[in-house]
């Protein structure tokens, strides 16, 4: 219907403007266009409603989670149940892993698909610090500007973080797991960092 009347907008606006048809023709337009705008968010929410998953969906996404991850021991593996579940669950585009690595005895980011190398960082990095102090999952960007100085906040912005899930032993950071953005533009929602909160705790235990 918008498309249609764009197109024929000179033909409704020749009997009334007449020579100045054009001008009211392209102000017909960036009306139309404005008013396009509350259509997109109605599609986007009635979108979200039909085809992504509720709330009341997020409990089965906990209990098949809970019955995946209670019998696994390998740490590869099980990270893979992490990043599987959050991607057709929360809809996350990438994931990933920063764990305490024995062997150099400090943080480390592990390799993924797109950054194959795992990076080691230092214990006393300022971002990490900042994580190690939160409460819960958090938005990466309420930590504060670091600076592309600080080697932690370089790599996470390189990968385009937006949530953090810190996982937590008293107030020992044990690891943690940074979350990109959602795929198809899509924004995190209240109903996420719930779900996420509750997965980040599951994961812990």
């Amino acid at each position: 219907t918008y498309a249609t009347l764009i197109i024929k907008s000179d033909d409704l606006m020749l009997p009334m403007f007449k020579d100045q048809v054009q001008v009211f023709s392209y102000l017909f337009i960036i009306v139309l266009l404005f008013a396009f705008l509350p259509i997109t968010r109605w599609i986007d929410s009635f979108y979200r409603s039909v085809f992504i998953r509720t709330q009341v969906d997020h409990r089965n996404v906990l209990e098949r989670f809970s019955r995946q991850i209670i019998s696994v021991l390998d740490p590869a593996q099980l990270r893979g149940i992490i990043s599987d579940t959050l991607k057709t669950s929360v809809l996350v585009d990438q994931v990933y892993f920063v764990m305490f690595d024995d062997k150099v005895n400090e943080y480390a980011i592990l390799a993924s698909d797109d950054f194959p190398r795992k990076v080691i960082l230092d214990r006393d990095d300022a971002a990490l610090v900042a994580i190690n102090s939160l409460k819960g999952t958090e938005y990466y960007s309420g930590l504060g500007n670091f600076g592309q100085d600080i080697k932690l906040a370089g790599e996470l912005a390189q990968r385009k973080i937006r949530l953090i899930m810190p996982m937590k032993e008293g107030d020992h950071l044990l690891r943690f797991v940074a979350l990109a953005d959602k795929a198809a533009g899509y924004k995190y929602t209240t109903e996420d960092l719930s779900l996420l909160q509750v997965l980040s705790n599951q994961m812990v235990k």
